[in-house]
């Protein structure tokens, strides 16, 4: 870990926020490269020397960290707060249970924008990092909508099995990634609100079936009031 008990932000003041963030990544998701797995020298708000040559710059209290195959990407603080949020509720319901419920919630503890709901065919979550497949953040949201997401793999005895995830309007959370395949965190998957409760899935974003679309959502932190 850090040679500091907290991380500092652009005036070489303590973030505990952003030291808890980074703690959060780094005991949850060994998939990742995190502070924890760096070994680092911190140095005037930077952490140097790291593995791999990542440099991690913290002037803006954010968290760097490498998922999957060298993708490298910096994670806000208020990303990392939506993570160790929707991680702290596992096994149990946000909310009514809806898909948003969870969101909605993670974006307000994280003191992010909430999201815009007025189009019931496409919620925004922030901004918009499109229908991409590599180089998402832990951290974002992903809205999907008329999606089909399906698989065949061949089996040890040479047949094929098949597995399918239909979300045909739904709203998930970024744990992480690591390649093409995004582990996401959320709930109401049944279609039973009385049963829903957050839980984590994965899913191969390359097996999407013609028909639907996604979007990739980077939160936005809130403005401070003076």
């Amino acid at each position: 870990m850090s040679d500091r008990s907290s991380l500092e932000n652009e005036n070489g003041r303590s973030d505990p926020a952003a030291a808890d963030a980074a703690k959060t990544l780094d005991s949850k998701f060994p998939s990742c490269l995190t502070l924890g797995a760096l070994r680092e020298k911190v140095f005037k708000g930077k952490v140097m020397n790291a593995k791999h040559g990542l440099v991690v710059g913290l002037a803006l209290t954010s968290v760097a960290i490498t998922c999957g195959a060298g993708t490298s990407s910096a994670v806000s603080s208020v990303e990392a707060k939506v993570v160790k949020y929707a991680h702290s509720q596992l096994g149990k319901k946000v909310g009514s249970g809806e898909c948003t419920d969870l969101v909605i919630e993670a974006l307000r503890i994280a003191h992010a924008k909430p999201g815009d709901l007025s189009n019931q065919t496409d919620y925004h979550w922030g901004h918009s990092r499109g229908q991409i497949t590599t180089g998402i953040k832990p951290g974002d949201i992903i809205q999907f909508e008329n999606c089909v997401f399906k698989k065949t793999t061949t089996t040890a005895n040479g047949g094929t099995r098949s597995s399918q995830q239909n979300m045909p309007h739904h709203t998930a959370i970024v744990r992480n990634e690591d390649g093409h395949h995004v582990h996401i965190y959320q709930q109401n998957t049944e279609g039973d609100l009385a049963k829903s409760v957050v839980h984590e899935a994965s899913l191969d974003l390359r097996t999407l079936q013609p028909g639907g679309h996604y979007t990739v959502w980077s939160p936005i932190a809130l403005k401070k009031t003076k």
